[in-house]
Formats: structure tokens, C-alpha cells, sequence
């Protein structure tokens, strides 16, 4: 149950060891392991507010008010070296990966920083009058959704994970989301695409109950989290520390949630409130 002070979550994320949201103040908290500084959230400028987050491996990144987007904790591979926006444009979503960095711009166009061993960074060319909308960084590889709903990966593929499947016809894609080596997208007749690494059984989607949907999906190393139109929460794959074990599930008791995150081994949740 993620409130604070009576403030909500707008975002919440988790990375391999750490979590974090985005508060409805316009403020970041983090949590868990900072052995890299990926908890210690930079200061605000006055009058400026964070907008997004997303949390790596060990680190974490944001964007704010302003257009400009920051990121903090390990900096090895320079993930956190995000630059300067063109003047005029801003930064309006980041996708923090494992030893990269990816920021949508407002112009539509992807930024990429950090390690690129595996082209993780070499944000494919767009074609003619299409722009991006939606990012996700794994581990070594990248997503992104175009404005025409289709959806490109690039970086590591030994796995699979960069194979985007084929849509049937009339359908697209609106949201996307990464494990370490796994990838996921929601469409919009509200089903989940997942492929890549299956080793726990993290792509293995479960089938939907009657006149319920899908509305968002969050990999973490190897399971997968997804909240339905009803408010419940599936959870599949890795076991090993519960982080599939959903509190309730099967029962009247059951989790109802406004969001959802996957880190490496754990699971975040903002827990509806009685009489919200």
C-alpha cells in the first residue's frame, strides 16, 4: 500500500534491487538497495517537478517540468549521462535498462545512453512521418511503439526477445515493457504479447477471466505482473522470494490495484484504498 502522507502514487517502478515512485507533489522517494546512489534522488530546481521515472538495474532516471530529464546511481557505462535537450524540446519518458538509458523526446525521437555492447543504443531510423511513443529497456535490449502502433526492438537477442511477434489485422500496440531478457506488450483489444527468454515460465501469459482486460504489464528479471481492467493483479513466472505470490489471490481478500511494477526479484503494487 504505497501512500505517504496522504500523497498517492502516480508512477511507481522497481529496478533490480531498488523501488521508486512518483509522488502526486511532483516529488521522487526510492527505497531499497543504494550501493550505487540509485536512492539518493537529485534536488529539484525551485519551481520545477518531476514528471516520470524509471528505475535500471542500479540506477534510476526521471524527467521533469522543465523538459529536461536527470538520472542518478551507477554510472559506469555513462546510463546516467543524459544530454541537454535541443532548445524547444523537452524530454517526456525515460526507460532506465541495465547498463542503458533511453528518454522519448516531445519531437517523437529516442535518446539513447550508455553501454551499447549489444546495439542496445542504436535507436532504429523511423520511417517517413511516424514518431515514437512509447520506450522499455531490458537488461541489453530495447523497445519502442511508433505512432502507427507498430513496435521495434533492437540490443541483445539471444533470446528472442528482440522477435516482435506479428499483430492480427486492426490491432496495435499502446503500452511496452521489458524484463532482463524478456519483452512484453500490451495491445489494444487488451491482451498481452510476451516472447523472449521463457525459463520460468515468464511468457507464458495467463488466459483472461470473462468481460475483463488487461490495462498494464511490468516485466522484472524473470516474471511478469500484469493489472486487469477490474483491478486485479496476474503475476507469472520466477517464484524464488514470492514475488509472484500476490496477496489474496483466490480470494475475496484479493489485491485491488491502481499499479504495478516488477524488479528483479520482488513486486510492487499501489493497493486501492477503502472508499476510494
Amino acid at each position: 500500500n504505497l501512500t505517504f502522507a496522504n500523497m498517492n502514487y502516480d508512477m511507481i517502478v522497481a529496478g533490480r534491487w531498488h523501488s521508486g515512485g512518483l509522488r502526486d507533489d511532483g516529488t521522487i522517494a526510492c527505497w531499497g538497495r543504494n550501493d550505487e546512489g540509485q536512492c539518493n534522488v537529485p534536488s529539484l530546481p525551485a519551481g520545477v517537478f518531476f514528471t516520470g521515472i524509471s528505475a535500471g538495474g542500479w540506477h534510476t532516471a526521471g524527467t521533469r517540468t522543465d523538459g529536461s530529464a536527470v538520472a542518478w546511481g551507477r554510472n559506469t557505462d555513462g546510463q546516467c549521462n543524459i544530454p541537454t535537450p535541443p532548445e524547444g524540446i523537452g524530454y517526456t519518458l525515460v526507460a532506465a535498462g541495465g547498463y542503458h538509458t533511453l528518454a522519448l523526446r516531445n519531437d517523437g525521437i529516442i535518446v539513447a545512453v550508455g553501454q551499447n555492447y549489444q546495439g542496445q543504443c542504436n535507436v532504429p531510423t523511423l520511417p517517413p512521418n511516424l514518431h515514437y511513443i512509447d520506450i522499455a529497456a531490458g537488461l541489453q535490449h530495447s523497445l519502442a511503439i511508433r505512432s502507427d502502433g507498430s513496435l521495434v526492438a533492437w540490443g541483445l537477442n539471444t533470446d528472442g526477445q528482440t522477435n516482435v511477434p506479428t499483430l492480427p489485422a486492426g490491432v496495435m500496440y499502446e503500452h511496452v515493457a521489458a524484463g532482463l531478457f524478456h519483452s512484453l506488450a500490451l495491445r489494444t483489444d487488451g491482451l498481452i504479447d510476451a516472447w523472449g527468454s521463457n525459463s520460468d515460465g515468464q511468457t507464458n501469459v495467463p488466459p483472461l477471466p470473462p468481460f475483463v482486460h488487461y490495462a498494464a504489464v511490468a516485466g522484472g528479471a524473470a516474471h511478469t505482473i500484469a493489472l486487469m481492467t477490474d483491478g486485479s493483479v496476474n503475476a507469472w513466472g520466477r517464484n524464488v522470494e514470492g514475488q509472484t505470490n500476490v496477496p489474496g489471490a483466490g480470494s475475496v481478500d484479493a489485491l485491488q490495484a491502481t499499479l504495478i511494477a516488477a524488479g528483479g526479484n520482488h513486486t510492487v503494487a499501489q493497493q486501492v484504498q477503502e472508499g476510494a
